[in-house]
């Protein structure tokens, strides 16, 4: 059976599907028509979240979406590239919709969707000694972290203790009695 008409598909890709915080991600979309006549009145929309600043020709701020129209004759295409900044730590699926007219009534595309996952920019890990402690002994209580990010990482930590816990020794600050803070800024991947 051989089918008449337009015939739109949409192929995203993407330079990073699990991104930093403050990091970009390029995504190139191509709108093709497969089809055996022209697409008129093509309406392509890929819209994000508000923690994820879009940017390109063709980006609607208020909506937070890339958009673009046109036509395509068959076997056309048309390749738009835009860059994605995510500001805050989400995980997300992102679908982009192209619609066009054909013969009274409005088709609908909706293209594979890219599940983006931020990372943090950042390990933080704590450890103890042992799994269990006598009265009086000692107990290691350790706390790392580790950037991975691109810029500067400033840290400003306080732990409060319990009352019957005694600092012995320590690499931070002691604000109080049972109360260490520590402050400090790492360098980019450290």
């Amino acid at each position: 059976i051989v089918e008449f008409g337009p015939e739109i598909e949409i192929d995203r890709d993407e330079s990073d599907k699990t991104p930093m915080l403050n990091g970009e991600v390029e995504i190139i979309a191509t709108i093709k028509n497969t089809g055996t006549e022209r697409a008129v009145g093509i309406s392509y929309v890929d819209k994000y979240p508000m923690t994820v600043e879009v940017s390109g020709t063709g980006v609607n701020r208020a909506l937070n979406q890339l958009e673009w129209s046109g036509s395509l004759n068959p076997g056309e295409s048309k390749s738009l590239t835009y860059k994605l900044k995510f500001t805050g730590f989400e995980e997300f699926g992102s679908i982009a919709i192209a619609k066009y007219p054909y013969k009274g009534s409005m088709k609908t595309v909706k293209s594979d969707s890219i599940d983006f996952e931020v990372e943090e920019p950042y390990e933080f890990n704590v450890s103890l000694s042992g799994k269990s402690f006598g009265k009086n002994e000692a107990i290691g209580y350790t706390i790392s972290v580790k950037n991975k990010g691109s810029t500067p990482l400033d840290i400003d930590a306080t732990i409060e203790l319990p009352s019957d816990f005694l600092i012995i020794r320590r690499d931070a600050a002691l604000k109080g009695l049972g109360i260490v803070s520590f402050t400090k800024s790492i360098a980019a991947g450290g």
